[in-house]
C-alpha cells in the first residue's frame, strides 16, 4: 500500500504542476496584452503631447496676432474720429461762408 500513497501522490503532484503551469501561461498572455496595450498607450500619449505643443505654439501666434490686430483697430477708429471731427468742422466752416455770402 506504500507504494500506491507515492504514485497518487505523484500523479497529484503532476496534476498540480499542470494546473499551475497553465495559470502561469495565462497570467502571461494577459501581462503581453497589457503590455501591448500600454505601448499602445503610450504612443498615444506622445502624439497628443507634441500636438499640444503644436496647438501651444498656435495659440501663441493666434494672440500676438490678435493683439497687433487690436492696436491697429484702435488706431484706426482714432484716425476715422478724427477724419470725423474734421469733417464736421469743415462742414460748419463751410455753412458760415455760405451765410456770408448769402448776406
Amino acid at each position: 500500500m506504500k507504494g500506491y500513497g507515492l504514485i497518487i501522490f505523484a500523479v497529484l503532484a503532476t496534476v498540480a504542476g499542470a494546473v499551475t503551469a497553465v495559470f502561469l501561461i495565462n497570467a502571461q498572455d494577459t501581462i503581453s496584452t497589457q503590455d501591448a496595450t500600454i505601448s499602445k498607450h503610450e504612443v498615444e500619449i506622445k502624439g497628443l503631447k507634441s500636438e499640444k505643443a503644436t496647438l501651444e505654439t498656435n495659440k501663441a501666434d493666434l494672440t500676438q496676432k490678435l493683439d497687433s490686430t487690436t492696436t491697429t483697430l484702435r488706431s484706426t477708429e482714432t484716425k476715422l474720429s478724427d477724419l470725423t471731427t474734421e469733417h464736421y468742422k469743415k462742414i460748419a466752416e463751410h455753412a458760415e461762408l455760405m451765410e456770408q455770402v448769402a448776406e
